[in-house]
């Protein structure tokens, strides 16, 4: 299969970073190319930026997606049999396209956003450059039910789950310190202020890296010695070392300040049932996992501080807690949140589509 894949950032420069690492390190951010490569289909990973006007029109209008890659895509296309997009809104225009017959060939995307309005604005962005789509993968239950209530296509969706690459996080064997320490990791939609003012500091030890983005928050007395916070851009060899030695990932995600419903903290999510440890999380359905359904963690209120006090506390003093937890994320994620099982089922998609 001849597959042109792109997304909403360069997928290409990452593949050459990876090439250049002889494979060694993680491939979950080409989501999935890497993997249907080494099933033995041909990806062509478009060039992210060619024509600049196009791009500053894009970022003016960004209901028609990256005009910049899509009019590049819409020229290739005839040399390919499907064309995927990791990131449903770039490519509103070709499916604009698809649907009105302009574009022979198909389309599959991935969707992990969906409006937070049912405005008529939206609905007819949905029904005009969605409905096009030979075959969206939804992220969460959320999200399709929002695209279908907003007039998308029942028959082109399909749940999928992303994951990372396994091989490369290896879990620890359970060590019972003195002291529990928990990481919270990102820096997109983050309220780490709600996270400090709710953290036990007299039980337990507190570090946060924010992935190279300034931090600033009120500490309380009893943090001192107990928190550590780095802003610094850390490599991923060294993250995946040291993310098995915590009791558990803390995500206190602030959706009320995204304009989408977005799966915010799922990367980090993904990353810590790989490390196997559990994960505590402000609410958000579109993350597409129930971590108490799956016994792999705990959801907290949006933006309760006393929420996120009783929940690392019954941690802290159940210790066994996180160990049996931590051993369920990591099974689940051999099971069923990983690129290997992600790249199955994309491929299985792609061959739906184009008939192959």
């Amino acid at each position: 299969m001849r597959i042109l894949a792109f997304c909403n950032y360069d997928i290409g420069e990452i593949h050459k970073y990876w090439l250049e690492e002889d494979g060694n390190s993680p491939s979950q951010h080409m989501w999935g190319c890497v993997e249907l490569e080494e099933k033995g289909h041909s990806v062509d990973y478009l060039e992210f930026e060619k024509y600049r006007s196009l791009k500053w029109v894009s970022n003016k209008l960004k209901l028609l997606g990256d005009l910049d890659l899509q009019f590049r895509a819409l020229r290739r296309a005839k040399d390919f049999d499907v064309i995927y997009c990791s990131h449903q809104p770039t490519v509103a225009v070709l499916a604009l396209l698809r649907r009105l017959k302009l574009l022979r060939t198909p389309i599959v995307a991935l969707g992990y956003q969906s409006p937070r309005s049912n405005s008529a604005l939206y609905r007819f962005w949905v029904r005009t450059f969605v409905r096009g789509l030979d075959k969206l993968l939804c992220l969460s239950d959320d999200m399709q039910r929002d695209l279908i209530a907003l007039g998308a296509r029942v028959d082109i969706m399909q749940q999928i789950r992303w994951g990372v690459t396994l091989q490369h996080y290896s879990p620890m064997e359970w060590q019972n310190v003195d002291v529990p320490r928990f990481i919270s990791v990102g820096k997109s939609f983050r309220d780490y202020q709600c996270l400090v003012d709710g953290f036990p500091f007299d039980r337990a030890h507190l570090t946060i890296m924010s992935a190279g983005q300034d931090l600033s928050v009120d500490l309380p007395a009893s943090a001192t010695g107990r928190i550590e916070i780095r802003d610094d851009w850390i490599e991923w060899t060294e993250y995946v070392a040291i993310l098995p030695t915590f009791d558990g990932l803390l995500l206190p995600i602030d959706v009320t300040s995204a304009n989408t419903n977005n799966a915010i903290g799922l990367t980090a999510l993904t990353e810590a049932f790989a490390a196997g440890i559990p994960v505590i999380a402000s609410d958000n359905p579109y993350i597409g996992i129930d971590l108490e359904a799956e016994n792999v963690g705990n959801w907290v209120p949006t933006g309760d501080a006393s929420a996120w006090e009783a929940t690392i506390t019954k941690y802290v003093e159940n210790r066994d807690l996180s160990a049996q937890r931590g051993d369920n994320a990591r099974a689940f994620a051999e099971e069923r949140l990983n690129i290997r099982v992600f790249a199955d089922e994309l491929e299985s998609a792609l061959i739906e589509v184009t008939n192959l």
